[in-house]
């Protein structure tokens, strides 16, 4: 029973450590104001990625995805 649990803890930190691993950097590279809203673009090692924030803020230099 113990082994079991010490495996589950195990297979827990493994499957944490792999999601972390996964994230990608993002580095800006544009964005577009529509109405109250700005548009924030990224270039990521898999492709474009995009996030919204309000028209008055600024958008973050690079995001993890």
């Amino acid at each position: 029973m113990r082994r079991l649990l010490m495996l589950g803890v195990f297979a827990g930190l493994l499957a944490s450590a792999v999601a972390v691993m996964a994230a990608e950097t993002c580095f800006s590279k544009g964005e577009k104001v529509d109405g109250m809203n700005k548009i924030c673009y990224y270039n990521c090692p898999s492709g474009e990625a995009a996030i919204t924030v309000k028209s008055s803020q600024l958008c973050p230099l690079n995001i993890k995805r």
